[in-house]
């Protein structure tokens, strides 16, 4: 499944799509998939981003909690030179 049909299916399980549906065929100015999903795919990334970051941090406290063990801040690392 790419990027964008993950968006699309996340953006349905909550409602959003049809509501930025509806607001096409009621205003008739706005087409969803052209105008409205590069924004948000945009959202959709930056959110990862900050989950990323957050994951991160919290591998790299545990790591300062248990210094005999590397493997969170490798993993970490492994994180962030993925994206």
């Amino acid at each position: 499944m790419s990027f964008r049909d993950t968006i699309l299916r996340l953006a349905r399980e909550v409602g959003l799509w049809e509501m930025l549906e509806g607001y096409s065929s009621e205003y008739g100015s706005l087409d969803a998939e052209e105008d409205c999903l590069p924004d948000l795919e945009r959202f959709a990334a930056l959110v990862a981003a900050h989950e990323r970051q957050r994951i991160c941090a919290m591998l790299r406290e545990r790591h300062k909690q248990e210094e005999r063990h590397n493997y969170y801040g490798f993993i970490a690392r492994m994180i962030e030179e993925s994206s």
